[in-house]
Order: C-alpha cells, then structure tokens, then sequence
C-alpha cells in the first residue's frame, strides 16, 4: 500500500519537540527557499520525502527532525 499526502499538509518539529501518533522521525536532505515557503526534503530510510514550511522555520540541512501527518489528511493508494 502506497499513502500520499499533500506537501502542505506535513507539519515539521525539531527532534526534541512532539511525540505522539504519526510522528516519524527523518533527517534533512535539502532546503530551498521559495520565498512564500521552503521546499524541504527528508530522509526516512531509504526514502526521501518532499513537503513545504512556513519560510520562519528555521531548517538546515543535515538536521534530524520529527515529521506530524494528520491521519485525515492521507489517503491510501491501491496498487
């Protein structure tokens, strides 16, 4: 099974920060300013994964971040 989420729809923390449900933990490949927001794209094992921060979020590369997905916000892909 295959989950998509929209870019938006991923809320970042910094790794001392939340715990809970959907919370995974993933380290920053890349940033890129794009003046309204930041294209981010993280490591979760073997997989990188691209969302989008509000630009007042402080992210560098190489940090070790924790990732929230809202469960209503995911939709499972057959196939």
């Amino acid at each position: 099974v295959t989950v998509a989420v929209r870019p938006e729809d991923v809320r970042l923390y910094d790794v001392a920060g939340r715990d809970g449900d959907n919370i995974v933990e993933a380290t920053v490949a890349a940033v890129m300013f794009l003046g309204e927001t930041q294209e981010c794209m993280v490591k979760l094992g073997d997989q990188v994964v691209k969302f989008k921060a509000h630009p007042s979020i402080a992210i560098k590369s190489g940090a070790n971040v924790k990732l929230s997905i809202n469960p209503d916000k995911c939709r499972a892909l057959a196939g």
